[in-house]
This record gives C-alpha cells, structure tokens and sequence, in this order.
C-alpha cells in the first residue's frame, strides 16, 4: 500500500495522488499515519481517537483504511502555501 504525495508549486491534489498505486482496502496503522501526515505517532493517535479520521477496531488495535485516510487529506486540502 502506497500513496504518491509530492508538494510541488501549482498542483492540483488530484495530480498530486497516484491513483493507480492506491489500493483503498489496506489497513494502515497509527504509525503509517503519522508517516505519511509527516506528523508525530502520537498527535496520529490524538487524531484518530478524536474520531478525526474514521478506524477499525480488531481487538486492542486501531487500523486506518487507507480511502479515510485520502478522504481525511482531500478534507483538510488546502493547496500548497508559498512563503516568499
């Protein structure tokens, strides 16, 4: 399981997400997550138990569906910011 996400001035997201290497059914854990937010395992951890971002409970794990993952990105989508 893998998305393509590569920030680049004046791309839309749907350019910036390589669909053909998208498989929606994986099941990634917290640590994906954070990962692939390029955010800490445990502000990934706050997110998904603030519900923010949709899991799969099996037994004591937490799973994220990689399509909520996506879903979760396009919400919260805002383009690429220029500084300068």
């Amino acid at each position: 399981c893998r998305m393509a996400i590569h920030p680049k001035e004046g791309i839309e997201m749907t350019d910036l997400l390589d669909l053909s290497d998208f498989q929606g059914n994986c099941l990634l854990h917290a640590s994906d997550v954070a990962r692939r937010l390029r955010i800490s395992r445990s502000m990934a951890y706050r997110i998904l138990k603030q519900g923010e971002i949709p899991t799969v409970r099996i037994g004591t794990a937490i799973r994220v569906r990689e399509v909520d993952l996506l879903a979760y990105i396009q919400k919260h989508w805002s383009g690429w910011r220029d500084d300068s």
